[in-house]
């Protein structure tokens, strides 16, 4: 399982996925990547979540299959840790992030 994450105008996403279907002898479903807040995170999980970023973040990240785990920091204007990815996956993320925090 995995993604290939293709963006611009509607014309050149499917000539894009058609080259790639056919140069990889794979098959690609188009499939809207959803955005999931976090909001319910209490600060001093935030907190524990920002200590460990990397290792966690890329942990759940490939474990999921996410396309990005945003979270907020000096580097950005975020309020909450917003996932990225197929519905089913990132909900399946937001519960392992409350069991590792």
């Amino acid at each position: 399982k995995g993604y290939v994450q293709i963006s611009g105008e509607a014309k050149a996403v499917e000539e894009c996925r058609a080259h790639v279907e056919q140069r990889l002898k794979v098959r690609l479903t188009p499939t809207p990547f959803s955005r999931f807040s976090l909001s319910e995170l209490a600060p001093g999980l935030l907190g524990k979540l920002r200590a460990n970023r990397y290792e966690l973040v890329n942990k759940i990240q490939s474990t999921h299959f996410l396309g990005e785990i945003l979270v907020p920091g000096r580097e950005n204007q975020l309020t909450s840790v917003v996932l990225v990815g197929l519905e089913p996956d990132c909900v399946a993320a937001r519960e392992q992030i409350r069991v590792e925090l």
